[in-house]
């Protein structure tokens, strides 16, 4: 794209000296905070004085009908119930971009706290569940299937896309993986293969014959080919079987970079809380910090943009707090900063973050689907028997909530309190503990006072 294909497409352009100005699609601008400029070899220059990254701003950008590409067709990824949660829209020329429902009845341009499902999630969680569901790469071969009569499904953002959450939906199923004719096509495949061993049933990947190079199983149809050759294939399969993991001579799994599919950061709260990441909130006890996260919690129960943040879709908040009790002051100040308290969940038993703690905890992450995790006091949940000055003590809990963090894209926000060394004066080694507690965490917040 051009800098003037990208301002036919923006709002509020003005030139500025060799470029323009706009105003922002990645966040809700009202002052032209865009820079867009070329530089000497064409390239596309932007920058945005509120933070907002380069993928970021492409992302947003709607594209519908500029320099020649339009919209074609758009796939509705639905809830259990059948609320819409966000469509995959596909341009021509040929094109995928993302976008959620607003609270004015328009579109954003990102998926930002949004819950992610499988394509077709509610025909899945409906079906008899001795039939097969068939996984394909894409929407339109999960609907040509499905036009068939097929249980067939996907996830948004083709290849190496796959998330764990995914695998619950088909526990005890039997499940056939038709890959795309490419190496990522054959890449994702067994990525969601080795995925589901442990949930499914059966699992087989097939390649079907006579697909051209990039091909997939819509072009398998339009040769001719329908349900009965393709449940003889499946019938003739083998069981999938893990490849042997690629080592070095001491045994250690090695990946190219190139194979590495880069993502974009989420954000929660820019550039402060970032999303399916473990953040620490730090300061003295009684000056304010869970006030703090029940205004987290108010904001994203409501949907409501945190400072410098555009709105967001309401979402589900869950609250571990030992230190204040639920009825007489957690929901008090749910209350008073004026949170949905139907979306807020709280813990109401004691938990210790070990082995079997941690994986109930992954359980009621996937059970509610909360966007924000808050944890208050940190050290209230990781037992009498860690030491929280030894760094690789520290480390089996905060290595478990990051990964947990990441695998289910919520916020965690884990509170801890101030030593009384204050670190001697370095910053990150203010808080009480290990400094492997800040290693861990992708962002460290204070929280104090000021006299004016």
């Amino acid at each position: 794209m051009t800098a003037r294909e990208l301002i036919a497409e923006l709002k509020g352009v003005k030139k500025s000296g060799a470029g323009w100005v706009a105003r922002c699609p990645a966040h809700d601008d009202k002052h032209a905070s865009l820079s867009i400029g070329e530089s000497s070899d064409g390239k596309l220059l932007l920058k945005c004085h509120a933070l907002c990254d380069f993928e970021q701003i492409l992302a947003a950008i709607p594209r519908t009908n500029s320099g020649g590409r339009q919209i074609i067709a758009t796939y509705d990824y639905r809830d259990e119930q059948g609320a819409l949660l966000y469509q995959t829209v596909r341009f021509q020329p040929k094109d995928f971009r993302q976008r959620r429902p607003s609270h004015n009845g328009d579109y954003e341009w990102n998926l930002n706290g949004t819950r992610r499902v499988l394509y077709r999630l509610q025909e899945i969680k409906a079906a008899n569940p001795l039939r097969t569901i068939l996984i394909v790469e894409g929407e339109k071969d999960a609907d040509n299937l499905a036009s068939l009569g097929l249980i067939t499904t996907t996830c948004s953002g083709g290849a190496a896309k796959w998330r764990d959450e995914y695998n619950e939906s088909f526990r005890g199923r039997k499940v056939v993986i038709l890959p795309d004719n490419d190496e990522p096509g054959r890449k994702h495949a067994q990525q969601v293969a080795e995925s589901l061993l442990s949930v499914a049933s059966s699992v087989k990947v097939i390649e079907l014959p006579g697909l051209p190079e990039r091909g997939d199983v819509s072009d398998w149809l339009s040769q001719g080919n329908g349900v009965k050759e393709l449940r003889a294939i499946a019938e003739a399969a083998v069981q999938f079987e893990p490849k042997a993991v690629e080592t070095t001579g001491v045994g250690l799994s090695i990946v190219r970079m190139v194979d590495v599919e880069p993502e974009e950061v989420g954000w929660l709260w820019r550039p402060y809380i970032p999303l399916g990441k473990l953040a620490l909130l730090e300061g003295d006890p009684g000056i304010g910090k869970s006030w703090i996260t029940a205004a987290l919690a108010c904001a994203v129960s409501l949907g409501r943009g945190l400072p410098g943040m555009q709105s967001f879709n309401q979402g589900n908040v869950l609250m571990l707090s030992a230190e204040d009790g639920l009825a007489d002051t957690l929901r008090p100040r749910l209350d008073a900063v004026g949170a949905d308290v139907s979306r807020v969940f709280a813990l109401n038993e004691p938990l210790t973050f070990d082995e079997l703690g941690l994986l109930r905890l992954e359980a009621a992450i996937i059970e509610h689907a909360p966007i924000l995790l808050t944890v208050d006091p940190l050290f209230a949940f990781t037992g009498g028997k860690m030491d929280i000055h030894r760094a690789n003590e520290c480390r089996t809990v905060t290595a478990r909530l990051a990964a947990i963090s990441e695998r289910h894209g919520c916020s965690i926000v884990a509170v801890r309190h101030l030593g009384k060394s204050r670190g001697l004066g370095h910053a990150l080694n203010a808080g009480i503990g290990s400094i492997d507690l800040v290693a861990a965490a992708r962002s460290v917040l204070l929280c104090t006072h000021t006299t004016l």
